[in-house]
């Protein structure tokens, strides 16, 4: 009776216990809208993100950085760090070895892929995705903003279409539909 008691009890701690290592695969879901005021966020208004909202977090003491410009911030949103930490402290950046001619406007991703092939890198703190990888996690990071605004949320791992074939491809469409 003793043996049957302690090897009901070893089974039961084996199996408790693996399953108490066993950590539930999660998936997090950030969603930020850019110039979105919270008090817009209603159930009249905008009822279905509202009720997305119920159903999670809602950051209700945010605040953006100074400069309060879409890449800074989207930037910062990234890394977890100020302006002064990760590099990006406007919308157009100068880098002389980039294109010494002009700043270049980080909305587009090819300007902001410029200046990483010819400084070695972009932003100068580690961003979430970059901090993830080691864990063998992941981030996705999707946009309805600018290329560069997108690609600036994960600048490292990013498998987005470039700006230019999507440009060629709206214009072969827009092409065919002036031909009918």
């Amino acid at each position: 009776m003793k043996r049957t008691l302690a090897s009901i009890t070893i089974a039961l701690a084996l199996i408790t216990g693996t399953r108490a290592q066993q950590t539930p695969v999660r998936t997090q879901l950030v969603i930020v809208v850019d110039g979105l005021r919270p008090d817009y966020v209603t159930p009249e208004v905008m009822p279905r993100l509202y009720r997305l909202g119920q159903r999670g977090i809602v950051f209700r003491a945010h605040h953006s950085v100074f400069p309060t410009v879409t890449r800074v911030n989207s930037s910062s949103f990234a890394t977890g760090a100020y302006p002064e930490t990760h590099g990006l402290m406007g919308n157009a950046i100068y880098s002389a070895k980039a294109n010494a001619a002009k700043a270049l406007d980080t909305a587009d991703r090819e300007n902001l892929e410029a200046v990483e092939r010819a400084e070695g890198t972009l932003l100068t703190a580690p961003t979430l995705s970059e901090i993830l990888k080691p864990a063998g996690k992941t981030l996705l990071a999707v946009s309805s903003g600018s290329s560069g605004s997108a690609y600036l949320l994960n600048h490292t791992h990013c498998s987005v279409p470039r700006r230019r074939t999507r440009r060629r491809t709206i214009r072969r469409i827009s092409m065919r539909s002036t031909r009918t």
